[in-house]
């Protein structure tokens, strides 16, 4: 009865693994993962985002090399009046000489000094009366920039390099998220194939307890072969309930990579990776994403050099404006009522700063040479790294190939412990050790090929190729 209870508990783990498998209502494969992956992820958008920003300032900049128009006005009110009165009086007179130059008509001094004239014209005394009321300004301003010692150019290159770099981050993201959709799917693989084994390990073990049990009953056997099988049989159903928590867990992994909801259920390929690399690629570190955008950087430093260099040369500049007033009245008239142009040319050129900007030249190429430097220092250890992919994947090509004899040798080792038990020329124990060798040459042989898979992702990755 006990023995019937389990086999019983273990058809209803069957039942329930294949009902979600299934249920599941997505098929995908590794491609259907990436694609999906690179849609969902949030860096991949921020990236794509960043991009967008920095081709919009780069244009902000391009528009420096044109004109800019301006319009302002202004509109003001006041309380402001100003009464004045100019005083008059008597003004002496002047009349022509012989060479027709104007003399003062003086006859003589009086006691004071002060002269006395001929005759004298009478000024009448004149009131001033200033009000402000309402003023109004308003006029367009064109500026245009003749030299402005390299900056607009250097401003301008320094912004498409932010482009450049932008899409290299996005192209950098975008291998990040592969590896990750990569190493979620072949863990979901790696789970479902493992469940896959235990459930085809649990059948063959029930086929023997049957076996074994009816001949128990015929007294060919003893009970404690039963029992023997028995104990296999509990082990075998705890493995597989961890196999198949574990095939619910990389799926909802899987699921998480890929923007799914966790509780969706999903089937993926049964297939482990893609055919294996027959020519190793050679390991040039300019083809790293990296690489380039550690050259751009350094690019960046000199462009931000040359922007100080700019700062010390002359810069020139055009300027237009039309303006036009009305407001304000004295004695009654308005003083402003029209327009007037006026066009400069601005031309300012450094002198003496103590140093500074050549100061700041200075800093701005040792910054450059350390950008080279550690441009040179990562190109060192990205050789490195491509190496170390490079042998890790030869090593998992022979892990495969080694554990697929393995699987192939037990598989045969297990079909003649299976005659020669039946046979009665050998043991139980002999025949379980068999069966628990199949099974750890085929999960081994399942955990290589998962290895190898992402092993391949790892080294294009490192190769700049994924």
């Amino acid at each position: 009865m006990k023995t019937t209870g389990r086999i019983l508990g273990t058809a209803v783990l069957l039942a329930m693994a294949c009902g979600t498998l299934q249920a599941a209502r997505h098929t995908l494969s590794i491609e259907d993962c990436r694609q999906r992956a690179l849609q969902y992820n949030l860096g991949m958008q921020m990236s794509q985002v960043q991009s967008e920003a920095a081709e919009a300032t780069q244009q902000g900049y391009k528009a420096k090399f044109f004109p800019s128009l301006t319009f302002s006005s202004a509109l003001m009110y006041g309380t402001l009046n100003a009464d004045e009165t100019i005083k008059g009086g008597y003004l002496p007179t002047f009349a022509p000489d012989a060479s027709g130059q104007l003399q003062p008509q003086i006859t003589g001094l009086a006691p004071d000094g002060t002269p006395i004239f001929a005759a004298y014209a009478y000024m009448p005394d004149i009131s001033l009366s200033l009000k402000m009321n309402t003023l109004f300004f308003g006029g367009l301003q064109l500026q245009q920039p003749i030299y402005m010692g390299g900056k607009v150019q250097t401003a301008y290159r320094m912004a498409s390099t932010g482009v450049r770099m932008a899409a290299l981050s996005e192209a950098l993201q975008r291998d990040e998220v592969i590896l990750q959709s990569d190493k979620a799917y072949y863990q979901c693989v790696e789970a479902r194939a493992m469940l896959t084994s235990l459930q085809q390990y649990n059948a063959m073990l029930d086929e023997l307890a049957r076996v074994v049990s009816n001949a128990v009953d015929a007294g060919m056997v003893q009970r404690k072969d039963l029992l023997s099988v028995q104990v296999r049989q509990n082990e075998a159903v705890l493995q597989q309930q961890r196999a198949s928590n574990g095939v619910r867990l990389a799926t909802m992994n899987l699921c998480h990579i890929i923007g799914l909801p966790l509780t969706d259920e999903i089937e993926v390929s049964s297939e482990f990776m893609a055919a294996p690399l027959v020519d190793h690629p050679a390991h040039d570190v300019s083809r790293r994403t990296e690489y380039a955008l550690l050259s751009e950087q350094m690019n960046l430093k000199a462009y931000e050099a040359d922007l100080e260099k700019g700062e010390l040369r002359p810069q020139v500049g055009l300027m237009a404006m039309y303006g036009y007033g009305n407001g304000m009245k004295l004695n009654g008239d308005k003083l402003l009522d029209g327009g007037n142009f006026l066009a400069a040319l601005r031309v300012s050129v450094p002198i003496v700063h103590a140093g500074e900007g050549r100061h700041k030249v200075s800093a701005a190429d040792a910054e450059r040479r350390k950008a080279e430097l550690q441009r040179e220092d990562m190109a060192q250890q990205m050789s490195l790294e491509m190496m170390k992919a490079g042998q890790a994947y030869e090593e998992a090509l022979q892990e495969v190939e080694l554990t697929r004899k393995a699987v192939e040798q037990a598989e045969e080792n297990l079909k003649v412990s299976q005659n020669r038990y039946t046979a009665g020329e050998e043991m139980m124990t002999d025949l379980l050790e068999a069966q628990t060798l199949w099974q750890k040459s085929e999960a081994d042989h399942i955990t290589a090929q998962s290895a190898l898979g992402l092993a391949r992702t790892v080294y294009l990755k490192a190769l700049g190729q994924l």
